[in-house]
């Protein structure tokens, strides 16, 4: 049921947010029927929305009446396409929303559909493959507090430590050079604040000699929520989303206006476990790399189980099925696929270990930091991949066959449906302890892992306290590890 514009009004809150599961009705039950009220009350509506498919939409729905800006429709860069824009019912992407760097917000509310990503890696190559220095950002990098300059010097020195990310500031007015279009955008995004630890720090000061990789960790400011008529966010599992996190670390208040509800339609999860420990198995590009064997394996697997059309995933482009369809990872706003009970996810996802560390800190993850970084990173995205099927329909009562080769996105997963089963895939070796691993580890340079110590008290931001589960939450995870635990036990 659609919530009125009169409810709205009546919450304290400036920050409503709509957590209707996917296919619940947030964009044609909600969203377009508000914005018409907004048109006939004089109020003007910005909404952003993750991608062009879900652009068409509002186009077709408001016709005359709205602005479509992207980069597709024009050549005009977006910032000149909302300079010119003038009508009423403004759609933008959310990318090109992070690149304006001044709204018109009088009479104006702002309505996301989808969450944003708020943060954001940002890695470059010092050196060329010569050992050149090729990109020399020494006088555009700087720290916000310059007091700290010392303190920060003496850090990098330390050869073991928990990583402490202090705040940048990016000083170049005029493009730069040196560096591709890419790199120049995420530094010089006007609603960026950029994160680095004191190793990368020096690195991108040039006191060190040694070639490295650069890792700085961008983060949207809160100043582009601010000042509209109201925000409206709609974001099925709110509560999973990396904006969510983002929320909780810099104190925004919001209000759950519709509140999320599990999925009641069957779904199978098959899955392998990792073969010596018999526990959660991680699919990276690394072990693709290492294992080429195990993508025949597992679509062998798909192939046998599936029933009928199957709608799949594959960022290695390596997998085709006959009887199927591919479809990007930005899958918003594409409905037609609602009859397929089968889908499949190659892709191999996951963060770095530095980007995962700095969320770690930033959101002040706990224990179950892995499964929430894991869900924030890739499982959100997943989730909506997986409600293209006939998940969509909530009067669907056909199993689906979801194929992972990632257990931990999976385990994020299963609480966001009540009648979910999970089938171990047996035939497929996956053990991460192979020689052949740890060449490829070797290969990629990734970092060893090694216990945590504990941090020092610097200038990182109150980690916020996690909320307490609910009781359908607990529920989930207890049933996620009765069932792992069963699986290690064979039954």
């Amino acid at each position: 049921m659609a919530t009125t514009l009169n409810t709205f009004k009546q919450k304290s809150s400036y920050n409503l947010v709509d957590a209707t599961q996917a296919g619940g009705g947030k964009t044609h039950i909600t969203i377009i029927p508000r914005t018409r009220q907004h048109l006939q009350m004089g109020i003007r509506t910005l909404i952003v929305v993750p991608g062009v498919a879900l652009q068409e939409v509002y186009a077709k729905a408001f016709g005359t009446y709205s602005d479509i800006i992207n980069s597709e429709v024009s050549h005009t860069s977006v910032v000149q396409q909302y300079a010119m824009s003038t009508s009423p019912v403004v759609c933008i992407t959310s990318e090109a929303f992070k690149r304006i760097e001044s709204f018109d917000k009088h009479n104006v509310e702002l309505v996301i559909d989808e969450a944003i990503d708020p943060f954001q890696e940002i890695s470059f190559n010092t050196h060329d493959t010569r050992g050149k220095r090729a990109v020399d950002l020494s006088d555009f990098i700087n720290l916000v507090d310059p007091t700290l300059e010392e303190l920060v010097l003496e850090e990098a020195k330390l050869e073991e430590y928990q990583p402490t990310f202090y705040e940048m500031k990016f000083d170049g007015q005029d493009r730069i050079d040196s560096i591709d279009e890419e790199l120049w955008r995420a530094l010089s995004a006007p609603h960026t604040r950029l994160w680095a630890t004191p190793k990368q720090y020096v690195n991108i000061k040039g006191l060190s000699d040694q070639p490295s990789k650069v890792y700085l960790f961008s983060e949207l400011k809160t100043d582009i929520l601010d000042g509209w008529l109201g925000v409206w966010v709609a974001a099925a599992a709110f509560n999973h989303t990396s904006m969510c996190e983002w929320f909780k670390a810099n104190d925004l208040d919001y209000t759950v206006v519709n509140k999320f509800k599990q999925h009641t339609s069957p779904v199978c999860f098959h899955m392998p476990k990792e073969t010596a420990t018999q526990d959660i198995f991680s699919w990276s590009k690394s072990y693709r790399a290492a294992n080429p064997q195990v993508i025949s394996q597992f679509k062998s697997y798909c192939e046998a189980n599936r029933e009928g059309r199957m709608l799949y995933n594959d960022s290695g482009d390596t997998v085709k099925f006959l009887n199927g369809d591919k479809i990007n990872h930005n899958a918003h706003g594409l409905n037609q696929y609602s009859y397929i009970t089968n889908y499949a996810f190659f892709s191999a996802i996951k963060p770095s270990n530095q980007f995962a560390s700095f969320l770690t800190h930033r959101c002040g993850l706990g224990e179950d930091r892995a499964a929430r970084i894991s869900m924030m990173f890739v499982g959100y995205t997943v989730y909506q991949l997986l409600m293209r099927t006939s998940l969509r329909d909530p009067n669907n009562n056909t199993q689906v066959n979801a194929f992972f080769l990632d257990t931990e996105i999976v385990m994020g997963l299963y609480e966001l449906f009540d009648a979910a089963d999970i089938k171990w895939i047996d035939s497929i070796n996956c053990n991460r302890t192979s020689k052949s691993l740890r060449k490829a580890l070797n290969a990629n340079k990734r970092a060893t892992t090694k216990a945590p110590k504990k941090e020092p008290k610097k200038i990182m931001q109150k980690a916020t306290k996690k909320a307490p589960l609910t009781s359908t939450q607990r529920s989930a995870k207890s049933r996620a590890k009765k069932l792992l635990t069963n699986a290690a036990k064979g039954k």
